[in-house]
């Protein structure tokens, strides 16, 4: 069960702070999100206008002396293999959109959830540290006692005192940055710090689907090699010639003016770009434009491969975390608090010293420590890896 520990005294009634409801906040508070939204609409958009014409050009002739004028319009078409080339390299930049709206929300939930962790393990240490200090100064007030009445020595009640000013002051400092920490993520979130935060065993699975079953490095891999194969079978078709079809209608007010002696003729025409410098332009910008893409697509596999490694290294780690995390509240935890029983009761009966005490509520406090790091471990881990079968409770 996710440990309680709170940050200061809570409001009347007030439930602490969850790690779904300051998610929940955060989503409402990314407008990056509904911007890449946008971003993705329009590129959605770009598929269908390729296939949208250019803008025409109207034109209108006069002569001089008005013995006549003409009325045209001309439009320029796109070689039919260039706009399929065209279209491929749209719809693979749609897909790198679509995928950025994925990676933006997991690099939201990153930071989201690191805040969060900020918080909630500092307030989770207050807690725990204040246990501690509390049974030093127990063991101090006993110490003290046992030396009036000549069961302990000076030696031994030194050293207990100057064990529990160090907790105390390790206390005060884990304080301060729990009340920065909390004060931080409650003025981001719009919600009381005063609350307290809980610190959960895992990432709520909801939150993990929201995010995506893509990390930001491999959604970004992934939409970039796509994106370099769509402009490298492009940079083939780019040095194509466009097409401009034209149509006029010619009026003649003289009809002397007129070759053919009618008052108004029609002139159509056809006009295709000859590449005749294509050794010098078109050809270089076409290779400059394929190497660029090959190099784009080998960073972007050498990017997924990292990104991949780095999830099998996640899904590891989780697995160990959550392996000695099961080992500690099973075994070890309890194993540790009936020492200090045994170690105490030892001690009265004068079998080991206070040093021997001293070491085994140290090992108590350590082993409640990385109980709280390890949770914080896990879910980092789990943030690494979405999407992964990972197994054990979530």
């Amino acid at each position: 069960a996710a440990a309680l520990l709170l940050l200061q005294v809570r409001p009347s009634g007030a439930a602490p702070v969850t790690l779904s409801e300051a998610l929940g906040r955060a989503w409402e508070r990314a407008p990056q999100l509904d911007a890449q939204r946008i971003q993705a609409g329009l590129a959605r958009a770009d598929v269908w206008r390729r296939w949208l014409p250019n803008e025409p050009q109207l034109q209108f002739l006069n002569q001089d002396d008005h013995s006549w004028e003409t009325v045209g319009v001309t439009e320029t078409l796109g070689f039919p293999g260039k706009g399929l080339a065209a279209s491929r390299l749209d719809r693979a930049r749609l897909r790198a959109q679509e995928a950025e709206v994925g990676a933006k929300s997991q690099e939201l939930l990153r930071y989201a959830v690191g805040a969060f962790l900020d918080a909630a393990v500092a307030a989770a240490l207050v807690g725990q540290q204040e246990k501690n200090v509390a049974d030093m100064q127990a063991l101090s007030d006993s110490m003290r006692s046992r030396y009036d009445s000549g069961l302990a020595s000076q030696a031994e009640m030194i050293v207990a005192e100057l064990q529990l000013r160090q907790q105390r002051a390790d206390l005060a400092a884990t304080r301060d940055r729990a009340q920065a920490a909390g004060a931080r993520l409650g003025a981001w979130l719009g919600l009381d710090a005063a609350r307290g935060w809980e610190l959960p065993d895992d990432v709520p699975p909801d939150a993990l689907a929201k995010g995506g079953r893509r990390t930001p490095e491999e959604a970004r891999a992934l939409a970039a090699a796509d994106v370099a194969r769509a402009s490298r079978s492009y940079s083939a078709w780019s040095s194509a010639p466009d097409v401009s079809l034209s149509a006029a209608r010619n009026t003649y007010r003289v009809l002397a003016a007129s070759p053919i002696l009618r008052r108004q003729t029609d002139t159509y025409g056809i006009a295709v770009s000859v590449p005749l410098f294509l050794p010098a332009y078109e050809y270089v910008e076409a290779r400059r434009a394929r190497s660029q893409a090959v190099m784009d697509e080998a960073a972007a596999a050498l990017a997924l491969q990292a990104a991949q490694a780095d999830r099998v290294q996640a899904a590891l780690d989780y697995r160990r975390g959550r392996s000695r995390l099961s080992e500690l509240r099973a075994r070890d935890l309890p194993l540790a608090e009936a020492l200090i029983e045994s170690s105490l009761t030892a001690y009265k009966a004068g079998k080991i010293g206070l040093a021997e005490l001293v070491l085994a509520r140290k090992t108590l406090a350590e082993l409640r420590t990385q109980d709280v790091q390890l949770r914080a471990s896990l879910i980092s881990a789990h943030l690494r890896c979405p999407g992964e079968d990972l197994g054990g409770p979530k």
